[in-house]
């Protein structure tokens, strides 16, 4: 038995491959707001934190701190 999410997963990768099987549903499809937990790791145009200066970890200049 297919469930309805599935069924509402498979509509929504339709609609965003080009297909028209969302206009055929009695209410339209909402917009699915993504979870922050889904987008960890795609920070964009950051450094990783094995790539930070060497002074950062001798603590010599003031400006840099962590926060456990």
């Amino acid at each position: 038995m297919v469930s309805t999410e599935k069924i509402y997963q498979y509509i929504r990768e339709n609609k965003g491959k080009g297909g028209d099987l969302y206009q055929y549903l009695r209410h339209k499809l909402k917009h699915r707001k993504q979870l922050p937990f889904l987008r960890r790791g795609l920070r964009r145009g950051r450094k990783p934190i094995s790539l930070r200066p060497e002074i950062v970890l001798t603590n010599e200049e003031f400006g840099y701190f962590e926060v456990d």
